[in-house]
């Protein structure tokens, strides 16, 4: 069934935005948002696998994340936190994570629609993917001086 083709990819979509919602917080100043930003991303890596919010090792010990995002889970889970840049590039590799899902998904529907049509059955019987149609822009990190209106104090974070 086509449910079941995309059941993953639902779970990717959702990721995705999640990702993009993580980075934006952590540019933001929100120092625990680079945690769920490496949550994020092993989600997208392997989304119907045993990544969990809060268990290090279902990231740190899973061969479908590259290890370039282990290192930087690493660095997260130490204490540490990620650089503006290292979040932009993220938030660059979920992005195109997705569009290659998007474009296999693309391949994926034709077959079950000319399958579903040669069978008597109607093309709109076989929903779009539902993959975040545009791609989304790396989130900049604003710092606003000290004593401007909203200003972080950063060593405070």
């Amino acid at each position: 069934k086509w449910e079941q083709v995309i059941k993953s990819d639902v779970e990717v979509a959702a990721r995705f935005k999640a990702l993009a919602s993580s980075v934006a917080l952590a540019q933001a100043g929100n120092p625990s948002a680079d945690g769920a930003t490496i949550f994020n991303i092993g989600k997208i890596y392997d989304p119907s696998g045993a990544v969990q919010e809060g268990d290090k090792n279902t990231i740190l010990g899973n061969p479908s994340i590259p290890q370039r995002i282990q290192l930087l889970a690493q660095t997260v889970f130490k204490g540490g936190s990620l650089t503006p840049d290292q979040r932009a590039d993220l938030l660059k590799i979920g992005n195109e994570l997705v569009k290659n899902k998007e474009n296999q998904l693309k391949r994926y529907q034709k077959q079950y629609i000319k399958k579903n049509t040669a069978l008597g059955g109607d093309e709109s019987a076989i929903p779009a993917a539902p993959i975040p149609a545009a791609p989304m822009a790396p989130a900049k990190q604003v710092r606003k001086p000290s004593g401007a209106p909203g200003a972080v104090n950063w060593k405070d974070l």
